[in-house]
């Protein structure tokens, strides 16, 4: 997907659950590289990283987005609560927008191993 296409793919997704930015960038803030996505609490902000979403189908893209439309939703109205980030009460955003709980798992991150959810590393095959 281009560029431009991702970036009003992403809006319109967002904006059906949660009037925030979202932010489409050519630099991945992770050094692993394998992030895809995050969202940022502090500047209550979507970034998703185009180098390694460009190949990726609407279907892994839509989830990918929601995944992190859920921890958006998760910041802004349980904010309060103290949970690993993929904790219950993600869980419970995520199943509420239709995200299949295997979608997104990581046998890396140690918190996943328990959950079923990961952060941004997709295993659609």
């Amino acid at each position: 997907m281009e560029y431009l296409k991702l970036k009003k793919f992403a809006t319109k997704i967002v904006k059906q659950y949660i009037d925030i930015p979202i932010e489409v960038s050519e630099i991945n803030y992770f050094l692993n590289n394998r992030v895809m996505g995050a969202f940022f609490p502090a500047d209550n902000k979507i970034v998703l990283y185009f180098p390694l979403l460009a190949n990726k189908t609407k279907r892994e893209l839509k989830y990918i987005i929601l995944h992190e439309v859920a921890h958006a939703l998760k910041q802004n109205k349980y904010s309060s609560i103290k949970e690993l980030n993929h904790g219950p009460k993600f869980q419970q955003i995520c199943k509420s927008l239709g995200i299949p709980k295997k979608e997104y798992y990581n046998p890396y991150r140690k918190e996943n191993i328990f959950s079923g959810w990961s952060f941004g590393y997709t295993n659609f095959s």
